[in-house]
């Protein structure tokens, strides 16, 4: 409804975008797909073009396999963090991250993936940063992850984000903390209806 309102098609545009992240949090493909569609119809400025092509390569068609895909991805948030949307470039890490779990890509490809995370310019401790750690390379860097997580934990408010924070904690083998984070993100996330990050978190 904001986007309706804005006069201009830049704010018009940057709106729908942000709408499509949120409708994919609810599970709502077929609203994802609409709200992007109308945003890439619009003058969008360079950045919230690139944030738009993004949305629908990861959230819609979130396949990661071969290395140059990865590398693509990769490089399409190094663009995103010389633009000075780092924010926007760290949400596109966990999102490759996450994907990147569940398809089992390792080695090279989830080295490149928390190297990219490492280059950005946040604190250790934020929480984002430790999802993508802990989700590409628990082995490697999972003393690390866990002796970031209760830190990383005190800063978010999120329920989604908590939710993500509990996986890694599982995936890295902090059990009770995984079991307690996860309880935590379940009842924010039910209460406020995100139904597509509640069934991660159970």
């Amino acid at each position: 409804r904001a986007a309706e309102l804005s006069p201009v098609a830049a704010m018009r545009g940057r709106r729908l975008v942000r709408a499509a992240d949120h409708a994919h949090e609810l599970g709502r493909r077929d609203v994802v797909v609409r709200l992007l569609d109308e945003a890439e119809s619009l003058a969008l400025d360079p950045v919230d073009r690139a944030r738009a092509a993004w949305r629908r390569q990861v959230l819609v068609d979130p396949a990661v396999g071969d290395p140059a895909r990865v590398q693509a991805l990769v490089d399409t948030v190094g663009r995103m963090r010389d633009a000075g949307d780092v924010d926007m470039a760290l949400d596109s890490l966990l999102t490759v991250a996450a994907t990147a779990f569940r398809m089992g890509v390792g080695g090279d490809q989830a080295e490149l993936i928390a190297a990219a995370a490492e280059s950005l310019p946040v604190d250790a401790h934020e929480p984002r940063l430790v999802n993508v750690l802990g989700l590409v390379t628990p082995v490697a860097r999972g003393q690390v992850v866990l002796d970031r997580l209760a830190a990383a934990a005190v800063r978010v408010a999120d329920p989604g984000a908590l939710g993500q924070l509990g996986e890694v904690a599982g995936i890295v083998g902090d059990q009770a903390t995984a079991e307690d984070l996860s309880a935590r993100a379940a009842r924010g996330l039910r209460a406020s209806g995100r139904l597509g990050a509640l069934t991660q978190s159970l």
